[in-house]
């Protein structure tokens, strides 16, 4: 005999796409599930991402035609769908016409429209969370700014500088910031200057192209000069993964970013704010639609947003702490905010890149942990 199920393939399909349009997704699962028996909601199977669960609940609840004590449990998913459904018409019709077939096939009715009274006015309210931060929260992200600049790197080879389309130098921007009153760190890629595809550097064209780079800090508005540095050294670096390199520049009163190597669980809902120099532009600052997607020792997946020159940037959490430093973008096929996402950027653990320095320059790394004692 054949299995039992109350939707086909394409219905099941568009149900999915109708939850996720109104959030009923990733941590609003609870509020889909709630009228469910408690359970058979734990009799549902755990999946490794938001998506695979809202398909594997559906799934799994549509088969079920009812349970002992006479409940069609996709029934009353359906039915607490169309309340959360109110403000998205298309989903709406969505979820009234798969109501209305299973009411039917059930032996009730077809549901009447759902008449909400007028929503009553409440002084206040945490809508999700509570995602409220201290006004301190501005004042150490105005102060963590200084600390960030704004890198120009010519690329050189065999000592020559290399020129591009109409005989103009081939530059390369990122970001760079200080972990000591004297040591900025940035991306392996950034002072490499070249196409991840290029044959490596020599090692004099990359010293000559560190020397040689433009550094520049308190770029904060479109007319801003800021203020310029160097030269530089290379102290340490290394390629993908933890693709770093830590610089030496000439020291200033500007106070270095705070640190904490501490591996970040996503679990905690962490969010991650990026101060950065997208396409060289004056600094900017990432701040919304920030969580950590996840971690693993070589990366922190994060939603908060960037474009090429962020590569260095330091992952800030709301203590203005840095968490990672950014190298990346990859393809994903996750569920964020109840909409599907491409792309989830990536930054290189500071706990890793702080365990590489000391093997490689373990006097840089107590100049590192002094100025972390500073920080507090």
């Amino acid at each position: 005999m054949a299995d039992f199920s109350w939707l086909d393939f394409d219905d099941r399909r568009a149900l999915v796409d109708a939850l996720i349009d109104i959030g009923l997704v990733g941590d609003q699962r609870a509020l889909l599930l709630g009228d469910l028996p408690g359970r058979y909601r734990l009799q549902l199977r755990n999946m490794p991402d938001d998506l695979a669960q809202l398909q594997s609940d559906i799934a799994e609840i549509n088969q079920v035609e009812r349970l002992l004590d006479g409940q069609v449990p996709l029934r009353l998913v359906l039915r607490r769908a169309e309340v959360e459904a109110q403000h998205s018409p298309a989903a709406l019709a969505t979820i009234r016409r798969l109501r209305a077939d299973v009411e039917l096939r059930a032996g009730g009715q077809p549901p009447e429209p759902i008449a909400e009274p007028p929503p009553s006015e409440i002084p206040e309210a945490i809508v999700h969370r509570d995602d409220m931060v201290d006004f301190e929260f501005l004042v150490r992200g105005a102060a963590a700014g200084r600390a960030v600049a704004r890198l120009t790197v010519a690329a050189v080879a065999d000592g020559t500088p290399l020129l591009g389309g109409g005989g103009q130098p081939v530059e390369h921007r990122g970001t760079g910031w200080l972990v000591a009153p004297d040591l900025m760190l940035t991306c392996h890629h950034v002072v490499r200057a070249r196409r991840p595809d290029a044959d490596p550097v020599a090692p004099a064209d990359l010293e000559a192209q560190i020397a040689g780079m433009a550094i520049h800090f308190d770029l904060y508005g479109s007319s801003a000069a800021g203020e310029a540095v160097g030269p530089a050294r290379l102290v340490a670096m290394a390629p993908a993964p933890l693709d770093y390199a830590l610089l030496q520049v000439p020291a200033g009163d500007r106070r270095p970013l705070a640190l904490d190597p501490v591996p970040i669980d996503p679990r905690d809902y962490v969010a991650v704010n990026i101060l950065q120099h997208p396409e060289g532009r004056p600094l900017r600052v990432a701040l919304r639609n920030n969580i950590v997607a996840g971690t693993d020792p070589t990366g922190v997946r994060y939603y908060t947003d960037t474009l090429p020159g962020a590569s260095g940037a330091p992952v800030c959490d709301d203590r203005w702490r840095v968490r990672a430093m950014h190298r990346a973008t990859r393809g994903t096929r996750a569920v964020y905010a109840g909409k599907r996402v491409q792309y989830e950027n990536i930054g290189t653990p500071i706990g890793a890149v702080l365990e590489h320095i000391g093997r490689r320059a373990p006097a840089a790394l107590e100049q590192i942990k002094a100025a972390m004692t500073a920080a507090g």
